[in-house]
Order: structure tokens, then sequence, then C-alpha cells
């Protein structure tokens, strides 16, 4: 009589004791499972992938957040309704923080949120904003030089830490 182990891969110890070739058949049977559930794991970790969102997905998400939240009356009062184009400009980065993926934006999706929202604001305004009085408050995936491509922006600390306090104090 032969003697084997089998580890599976959810903890599971089996030990066969029986002949070669029952522990042959057996190996096989489990060896096929763990080939199957393998490949059943890549394909779920290659549709998780492809179901990344897209831009435009993303801002209308930072939209629907902005117009359903329980802050909503607070941004509405405090930052839409105020002249403040920092505070404007680093809302849309700070409900984009609070998805959940913690997207990254850039200044035409900034531009974008914007509009929606029924604040014109220009986009060459937004950018020169995040990269002047804003840039404290926001982190920027890159530095931006000439023909490097689009710059996506992340609130930092800082940032959160000064749109917390105008949406509870009102104050800029």
């Amino acid at each position: 009589m032969a003697k084997s182990t089998i580890n599976l891969p959810d903890g599971t110890i089996i030990t066969i004791d029986g002949s070669p070739e029952e522990i042959k058949k057996i190996l096989s049977i489990y060896q096929s499972e763990e080939t199957k559930s393998s490949i059943e794991e890549k394909k779920n970790i290659k549709n998780k992938k492809d179901k990344k969102k897209s831009p435009q997905d993303i801002i209308l998400e930072v939209i629907s957040y902005i117009k359903n939240c329980e802050e909503a009356d607070a941004i509405e009062k405090e930052i839409l309704d105020r002249s403040s184009q920092v505070d404007r400009v680093i809302l849309s980065l700070y409900v984009a923080n609070k998805l959940e993926n913690k997207p990254f934006l850039s200044s035409g999706d900034i531009h974008s949120v914007l509009k929606e929202l029924g604040i014109k604001m220009a986009l060459p305004n937004i950018s020169n904003t995040l990269r002047g009085t804003a840039s404290k408050y926001v982190m920027g995936d890159r530095r931006l030089k000439k023909g490097s491509g689009v710059v996506k922006y992340q609130i930092s600390r800082p940032g959160k830490q000064y749109i917390t306090k105008i949406l509870k104090d009102g104050q800029s």
C-alpha cells in the first residue's frame, strides 16, 4: 500500500492510503480541478482589469456625488456660490478622493465637472490654479514639461483639511 498527501489551495490536507493506481487517479482528479480554478482566477483578474473606468465615467461619478452627498448644501453655499477658483478646483479632487478607487483627475476632467455643475471657468485658468495657488493642496502624477502629456492630479492631505474646514466653518 502506498500513502500520499495532497495540500489543497484552501488549506485542506487530504491523506490517501491505497494502491499506486488509486492514488494516481485521485491526484489526477484534484490536479484537473486545481487547474480549472487557477484558470478561472486568471479570468477574473483579467475581467477586473478590463473593467477600468473611463474618464467620462469618473467625471459622472464625481458630479453625481457632489449633487447627492450629505454635504451638497454646504458645497453649494460655501464653494460653488462663491468666486474662489482654488476652492472650486480642489472640490473636484476632494470628491474624487472619496470615490472607491480614488482616481487622479486632469485639468480637463476638472473643467468638465465644473461645466456640468454650471460653473464657467476657462481651462487655462484651471491649469494655472493647479500649478499656482492650489499647488500646496494637490499632488501631480508627474512634473509638467513641455510636450510631456497630461498631468493628473489628486488632492493632498492639506487639501482635504482645507476643504473640510471650508465646508464646516464656511471660511476660505
